[in-house]
């Protein structure tokens, strides 16, 4: 043993010791490479995290495709009021009914209106709290 010390210049031994440390750098390495694999071969080739950036994006899909049926909903409704109040403007004036019973329905149908923003506002918010809860979830 004392020989061999002997026969080794520092510098050497210092040339080994690098040597030994960058050989578990790669080991390190390999073994972390070979937990990523198996975690794709579990998950069908994704990670756990990109599983759920998945999830989270097709579901953000789905909520802007019913919000924009919504809207496409709410504007149908709206020309078909339009219309049923034309209709029966003409059908009134023609007629020469009176004209209070016309305003007392517009009234009704504004009212009804306001009750539908107020709960489609009600329905937005407690989206969004559910959205705030979720994404709580995923950071903790």
């Amino acid at each position: 043993m004392r020989d061999e010390k002997e026969e080794l210049i520092p510098g050497d031994l210092n040339r080994e010791r690098k040597g030994k440390g960058k050989e578990k750098e790669k080991e390190k390495e390999k073994e972390k490479e070979k937990e990523k694999e198996k975690e794709k071969e579990n998950g069908r080739g994704k990670t756990e995290k990109e599983k759920a950036n998945e999830k989270k994006e097709k579901n953000e899909k789905k909520e802007k495709t019913r919000k924009k049926e919504k809207k496409e909903k709410k504007e149908q409704e709206g020309r078909r009021r339009r219309r049923r109040r034309r209709r029966r403007r003409r059908e009134g004036e023609g007629e020469g009914e009176g004209e209070g019973e016309g305003e007392e329905e517009e009234e009704e149908e504004e009212e009804e209106e306001e009750e539908e923003k107020r709960e489609e506002e009600e329905e937005e918010k407690k989206k969004k709290k559910k959205k705030k809860k979720k994404k709580k979830l995923l950071l903790s």
